[in-house]
């Protein structure tokens, strides 16, 4: 290999030309390889993703009832501090990073009671570190281990949230 890379060194000749095939082929070779490998793995996993799928419908097919979709639960009368009309509830997110804010947004779900918005409300809450409930202000904190970062939780009536 040492002459070769001599002469394409000091230009002579076509071995330039030979030695840029054999660096070609042996990527070639590499790549073709880790296709194969990669190929492989795909393959595995279809095949794995079909025995799955075909488990789940076997066992829905023997027994349709337990699988079924649930209805969602209706609850009779009227929520706290939610809009009259609609009767839907929000829950405010603000980020606090120190005393800048940044980030005020509406989060997706809406609640048609305060005790639903309340418990999801906690349940963000338990992704942090250090959490808590301001009862002057209804609003509900978190924060982790870096303390300048503080998320706030105001629960809103949908009437609220858009005016």
């Amino acid at each position: 290999m040492k002459p070769l890379r001599r002469l394409v060194e000091i230009g002579l000749g076509g071995e330039e030309a030979i030695a840029t095939k054999r660096t070609t082929k042996s990527y070639d070779d590499t790549t073709a390889a880790a296709r194969e490998i990669i190929d492989a793995q795909d393959r595995a996993h279809d095949a794995k993703t079909a025995r799955l799928r075909k488990a789940r419908l076997d066992k829905e097919a023997a027994d349709p009832a337990a699988h079924a979709p649930s209805k969602p639960k209706v609850r009779a009368g009227a929520p706290a501090r939610g809009d009259r009309k609609s009767g839907m509830l929000r829950i405010r997110e603000i980020i606090n990073d120190g005393p800048a804010e940044v980030s005020n947004r509406y989060l997706p779900p809406q609640f048609v009671d305060r005790a639903e918005a309340v418990a999801h409300v906690r349940s963000l809450q338990a992704h942090f570190a250090e959490s808590g409930h301001d009862e002057e202000q209804d609003s509900w904190w978190g924060r982790n281990d870096s303390l300048s970062e503080v998320y706030h939780w105001t629960i809103e009536g949908v009437a609220e949230a858009s005016g």
